[in-house]
């Protein structure tokens, strides 16, 4: 009784208040409609900025009181408080006081019904509704709160409301009777078994039930059989792929680029990560942080770097004409966008353009966040082999190429073959250095009665190409020469004179092509490449010469391309992101003939190289030192979609800017690293076969590194078996299935 009592005390002061509020709001402002009184009625008890106000704010006043200062009227601001609470500039008053409607000019003009005077005014062709109206009218009434966007206010949890009802059984169902009851709405009565059995299904599967499972739950002779059935439901992996179709609708998912002819490109183990994630029941936080940037946590797993996929789930554009910078920062400025829109319900690409006319997002607060993603390995066009045709998904992982940065994923033995192939790997260059330094006495032997060993006969019993270009015929058009056998030249390709001889002149509509298959190289493979080069003029980007694929394939072979000036050396898989790419950190000299031996022991890594300049051995820039897959290049038509392997080429490299007026001379490729002694020789006969000579007179010690390289057996054969290893493990690692993630410079 006194419960009932109190009810009913609290009851009448509630109507006390609401009719006091309306004879102040009646008597402090203009009268409200009859339609405005009764929605005001209807409203909430508590009128929250972010979610009752903001949006009507945002909806039909900020194209003219908003953030833009371009499109501002009256120097009116109503997106934040200081704005709103100002003394208007025509000095009529303020356009909203806090808690007090009567003095708030806004009011007095939405609720007006002169066209003059009205907001919005009529040619906006925007008018608010008399929920609208009331909602803002309540809002100032109790203080005008404004508050920060809610994405970046904390939640706070809330209290459970009170219910006497016996329907609600958990917490949540307190929260829905509570807000059923406030719109006048009585609960619905609880379903039947098979229903409620049906609705579990759909909702947590996304299947139905079968009739076996529909006969197992409907004899489950439990009272708690709900609950039973929705731990069953939650172990189901079909839970995992229902939860995760939601994300990857989120994560703009696809294993196809988007643009034109729609290549592949291979997503679908990022898929079954996020579903192994929903099952697994990863935390939240792991799973935003590692897909943001999983790939600079600290000794970052393969799990959690393949987690960064959902940054690259980007349209990709392979088209041959694009300018890939443009794409590049388009890639960029999707996951910007995206990880404003997915994790902070934010239409971020708005600030791209200008500052954010309704988000707290400024154009300065746009790039910013940019800059987190501006620093990844990539390419703005697409790099593709044969997974780049309709059945892309089918082919051998060994023919599928992706634009890096990319992810290996070897199945779990292949992986632990693949470790112990690597230890054996590290393990025989230990041991050859270790023999190469206790073969002293041998050395010495051979000191003393050296014979038939000489830097020229080392070049000659490793010489795979030699291309003098003398035996060319002088002119500027070839086009009615053969194009087969082991030279051909068609187009723009000239000859001038040479540093010995003739010299061949590169152009852009013509090509050079020799036979480039004795000098094609793994990764694993030692080798040599010497020539002259002189540059006619100064180049920002030019593709001097080069035995491989072309930009499609990322340039898979060796190279030599100029950059600013700067000559660089590469053997790639896929440039920019497997690469071993080293440069001269002097410029190249206009009008001069400069002499070039790039030297490599197979090693995949650029301390393996050498770098000679005019017969003197130079420390080199490395660009980019990563590489794990194979270097060959592809010699058929088939796994390169279009461009297939022609030769070792000087002239027109498709797509790329060329060397035209540039000479090259003097071509040799060997089939073995090195030492400084043959550099000489193959920058200078007489001069390197002198000091070879005078090395041995002096006994000099340098010597050391040629008889390590061209006269040791068992060193010979000790890199003869390392090398066997080695293709071992480039053949297992071509057959993981890559996906492209985040990586960035190291």
């Amino acid at each position: 009784m006194k419960i009932d009592a109190f009810q009913m005390l609290y009851d009448r002061h509630c109507q006390l208040v609401g009719m006091a509020l309306m004879y102040v709001l009646g008597s402090c402002s203009p009268d409200m409609p009859d339609q405005v009184r009764v929605a005001y009625n209807e409203l909430p008890q508590v009128i929250d900025y972010n979610f009752h106000v903001k949006p009507i704010l945002s909806d039909k006043c900020f194209a003219c009181h908003g953030p833009d200062a371009q499109n501002q009227k009256a120097e009116l601001r109503l997106d934040n408080e200081e704005g709103a609470f100002k003394a208007l500039a025509s000095g009529e008053g303020h356009a909203i006081v806090a808690g007090k409607v009567g003095k708030s000019l806004a009011i007095d003009r939405i609720l007006s019904e002169e066209e003059e005077f009205v907001m919005p005014p009529p040619e906006s062709n925007l008018k608010l509704t008399a929920e609208e109206k009331a909602t803002l009218i309540k809002w100032v009434d109790q203080g005008a709160e404004y508050k920060p966007h809610w994405a970046f206010t904390k939640p706070e949890k809330s209290k459970v409301p009170r219910t006497d009802a016996d329907w609600a059984q958990n917490e949540i169902d307190h929260f829905v009777y509570k807000t059923l009851e406030a719109n006048g709405f009585d609960p619905s009565p609880e379903a039947a078994r098979e229903n409620l059995i049906r609705r579990l299904y759909f909702d947590i599967t996304g299947l139905p039930p079968t009739i076996k499972d529909l006969d197992h739950w409907l004899a489950y002779d439990a009272d708690t059989y709900y609950e039973a059935l929705v731990d069953h439901l939650l172990d189901d992996p079909a839970f995992g792929e229902r939860m995760a179709a939601y994300w990857l609708d989120v994560a703009r998912f696809a294993d196809s680029e988007g643009y034109l002819d729609d290549f592949h490109h291979t997503f679908w183990p990022y898929r079954d990560w996020v579903i192994k994630s929903f099952n697994e029941n990863l935390s939240y936080d792991k799973f935003i942080l590692w897909q943001i940037g999983g790939d600079q946590l600290p000794n970052a797993t393969t799990e959690q770097i393949l987690a960064t996929a959902f940054n690259r789930n980007h349209k990709q554009n392979s088209e041959g004409g694009v300018i890939p910078e443009e794409f590049r920062v388009e890639y960029v400025a999707d996951r910007t966008n995206t990880v404003g829109s997915a994790f902070m319900a934010l239409t971020m690409g708005c600030a791209r353009c200008h500052d954010h006319k309704y988000d707290p997002i400024s154009q300065k607060d746009y790039f910013q966040l940019f800059s987190f993603f501006n620093s990844t390995i990539e390419r703005g066009d697409g790099i593709f082999s044969n997974n780049a045709i309709e059945n892309g998904q089918m082919v051998p992982n060994k023919y599928s190429m992706s634009s890096g940065p990319v992810v290996p994923l070897l199945e779990e033995e292949a992986q632990d073959l693949r470790d112990y192939l690597l230890t054996q790997i590290e393990e025989g260059a230990e041991h050859i250095d270790q023999q190469a330094r206790a073969n002293e006495e041998q050395f010495q032997a051979w000191m003393a009665n050296v014979s038939g060993t000489s830097p020229a006969a080392i070049v000659k019993r490793n010489s795979l190409i030699h291309l003098t270009f003398d035996n060319l015929r002088d002119g500027k058009a070839y086009d009615e020469l053969p194009r087969n056998g082991p030279a051909r030249y068609w187009g723009g390709i000239s000859t001038a004179e040479g540093k010995m001889g003739q010299a061949v002149v590169s152009a852009a509509n013509g090509q050079f092509v020799a036979d480039g298959k004795p000098a094609i190289f793994e990764r694993v493979d030692p080798f040599t490449i010497s020539f002259w080069v002189n540059a006619n003029k100064s180049y920002e980007n030019a593709h001097v010469m080069y035995n491989g694929n072309n930009r499609i394939q990322g340039y898979r072979g060796w190279d030599t391309v100029i950059k600013k000036d700067q000559l660089h050396f590469r053997i790639n898989h896929a440039h920019p992101y497997q690469t071993i790419d080293i440069r001269d950190p002097e410029k190249l000299p206009i009008g001069e003939w400069v002499h070039y031996v790039w030297s490599y022991d197979g090693s995949s890594e650029s301390e393996g190289m050498k770098l000679y300049r005019n017969g003197k051995s130079i420390e080199f820039d490395v660009v980019r030192d990563y590489i794990y897959r194979s270097t060959m290049p592809y010699l058929t038509k088939a796994p390169t979609v279009y461009m297939p392997y022609q030769g070792l080429i000087i002239g027109n490299r498709h797509y790329d800017k060329d060397f035209t007026g540039g000479m090259i001379d003097e071509v040799r490729v060997l089939g073995t690293a090195v030492d400084d002694y043959t550099a000489a020789y193959l920058y200078d006969q007489r001069s390197g076969s002198d000091a070879f000579i005078k090395a041995f007179a002096s006994k000099d010690a340098k010597l050391n590194e040629f008889y390590d390289l061209h006269v040791d057996k068992e060193l010979a054969k000790q890199r003869k078996a390392l090398r066997e290893i080695r293709l071992k493990e480039v053949a297992l690692i071509d057959t993981a299935q890559e996906v492209m993630v985040m990586g960035d410079y190291e």
